[in-house]
């Protein structure tokens, strides 16, 4: 056995894991091949997530309002965007392999040249970054706005996607990763409260503007969601290695701060109850929220979401799926000895390296462009 499978055996547990394995549910990308671009079997590990606030938060999206409002069951409940959510989990990922390629970076370079034989990748890996920055573009100087420099060869691209200028063209990847809205299990009136501060000049670092004794600096209101608040969402993680899942549920458990002003909001513990291994998308979060607040429940425990998650992933299932139910899986990725969580980084990013050759080969061979 792997040390991956080892993993993967303590974390889901030896039912659900031997029926993964047996149905040979994990996508096996051993060699570049032009058809591994096209997935042949659909597998969708449908991921419920509960989410609680540990701290207030501040969940700003667009518009005027300091959090987004949704109707579930008749009652307005705090919402987040899966955007939200998105965004932190592929910053998470990102800082896993940043800390992976610092300690084991040239052990990559040298599995990469001896089973992936192409020059550009090795050489993006030799001095590997990679970030999102977009630079608008300038009407005056005529220019175009552009997105660099992600960098095409790493997990985080080819799991949640990328669109980047490349030598040989440019084509988007797709995200493999597709969620819904976490929606709040609580009404706004229950679990939201204003909260008064004041604007201090960035100078003096007092409320006195202009040199004057005047006090000019102005008072302002936040509504922020109250610690203890409970979220459900659920994400569809679409056609993973093993590595791949392993990787994605580790920087999802991970995932310590959501929403604006990090520096003093946003705190959340993320739980991970249940997991429905299918060969399509199933099942939501809006339908656990609406369970729960359909019941005249007006601020929902984190037991009661639990309770419900697991209720539910269970009633969705055919006998065809396979089911996880774990209180203490993510709690679980958290605590990952570090060598494994090294050795699943160097397995998924083979992976990915494997899944880019393979759409490169798909996108470029009827064009003429080589690679």
């Amino acid at each position: 056995m792997s040390v991956l499978e080892d993993v993967a055996l303590k974390l889901f547990g030896k039912d659900v894991f031997s029926k993964l394995r047996d149905e040979k549910w994990f996508v096996a990308r051993e060699k570049p091949d032009r058809l591994l671009a096209v997935p042949r079997r659909p597998r969708v590990a449908n991921v419920f997530v509960v989410v609680e606030a540990q701290s207030e938060l501040l969940i700003r999206h667009e518009g005027a309002d300091d959090f987004t409002e949704f109707e579930v069951a008749g009652r307005s409940v705090p919402g987040i965007l899966n955007t939200k959510m998105q965004a932190v989990w592929r910053r998470t990922m990102l800082g896993i392999q940043y800390d992976y390629y610092e300690k084991r970076g040239k052990n990559l370079v040298g599995t990469i040249k001896g089973k992936i034989a192409d020059e550009k990748y090795i050489a993006k890996l030799s001095s590997w970054v990679c970030y999102l920055a977009p630079r608008a573009r300038s009407a005056a100087k005529k220019e175009v706005e552009v997105i660099e420099p992600h960098c095409t060869v790493c997990p985080s691209c080819l799991i949640f996607g990328y669109a980047a200028q490349e030598e040989a063209g440019m084509y988007n990847v797709k995200s493999r990763v597709e969620g819904d809205v976490y929606y709040g299990l609580c009404t706004s009136a229950k679990c939201v409260v204003q909260r008064t501060f004041n604007a201090v000049d960035d100078v003096t670092k007092t409320t006195i503007y202009g040199g004057g004794e005047e006090r000019t600096g102005a008072l302002y209101r936040l509504s922020l969601i109250e610690p203890g608040t409970v979220f459900v969402g659920k994400v569809a993680l679409r056609d993973m290695t093993l590595a791949e899942l392993l990787l994605a549920l580790v920087a999802l458990a991970r995932i310590s701060r959501v929403g604006g002003r990090q520096t003093h909001f946003g705190r959340i513990k993320v739980y991970v109850p249940a997991i429905v291994f299918s060969g399509f998308e199933k099942g939501s979060g809006y339908e656990v929220a609406q369970q729960l607040l359909s019941k005249g429940i007006e601020k929902a425990s984190l037991e009661e979401a639990l309770n419900t998650v697991t209720s539910y992933a269970r009633s969705i299932a055919s006998s065809e799926d396979i089911v996880l139910v774990s209180r203490d899986l993510a709690d679980k990725l958290r605590s990952l000895e570090l060598n494994k969580l090294y050795d699943i980084v160097e397995q998924a990013w083979l992976d990915v390296l494997v899944f880019k050759k393979s759409l490169d080969m798909f996108a470029y061979s009827s064009t003429g462009k080589k690679r």
